[in-house]
């Protein structure tokens, strides 16, 4: 666990917060570099790609170190049985692209739901954008500027009763290292992404504190 996690920790109640997560679906994934480019960075195919980015992200979440909060997955059944009945609306908020819409969701069956998994919130991850950027090249050979990907999702936090607790348009999955390698892979590299994914859940965890 970081220090900053530590601090957190120490500063938060002992109760246990479970968070399903609803995360997002192959048509809410989106990129402005090539599939193919991905893929070959990342020495795989492209059909792939959707599920390795996913896959980090829910990894990063599930094996979180905080102690007071726990990320939990629902069944592939529950998970399409709620997204049968969420609708995805856009936002004309500041940074906003899309949110949950829950009206037509049945709120004692979502109220069950979450106690099927003895969960309190549900995390919707409804949108997952890669940007295209340029980064100053750093490897010495002139100032050319190279291709950089920024990781963004839209999610809501939302209580059994259906309500959302906090929203976050485009919140940004900062490369906190920039050397000449990462640019290299333009910041596509799954590894250095997943790296990156760590920002999440202590985000959540902090939000979650003053509510």
């Amino acid at each position: 666990m970081s220090a900053q996690e530590k601090i957190a920790d120490d500063n938060f109640n002992d109760s246990t917060i479970r968070i399903l997560i609803v995360p997002y679906s192959r048509i809410e994934f989106h990129t402005e570099f090539s599939i193919e480019d991905i893929a070959e960075i990342n020495t795989t195919v492209s059909d792939s790609i959707y599920t390795i980015y996913r896959n980090a992200l829910l990894h990063v979440l599930l094996n979180s170190s905080l102690k007071n909060i726990e990320f939990i997955l629902p069944s592939e059944n529950d998970e399409k049985i709620v997204r049968m009945a969420v609708k995805y609306n856009y936002s004309n908020k500041p940074q906003r692209h899309y949110m949950a819409n829950l009206s037509a969701v049945d709120k004692n069956k979502f109220a069950a739901l979450l106690g099927k998994y003895q969960a309190q919130k549900v995390l919707f991850i409804n949108w997952y954008k890669i940007e295209k950027t340029y980064q100053n090249n750093l490897s010495g050979s002139g100032k050319a500027r190279k291709p950089f990907a920024e990781h963004y999702i839209d999610f809501d936090v939302v209580d059994k009763d259906k309500t959302i607790l906090f929203c976050e348009g485009k919140f940004y999955f900062k490369s906190e290292k920039r050397n000449a390698e990462i640019i290299g892979f333009k910041n596509l590299r799954i590894k250095e992404v997943k790296n990156n994914y760590q920002v999440l859940p202590l985000f959540i965890y902090k939000r979650l504190k003053t509510k």
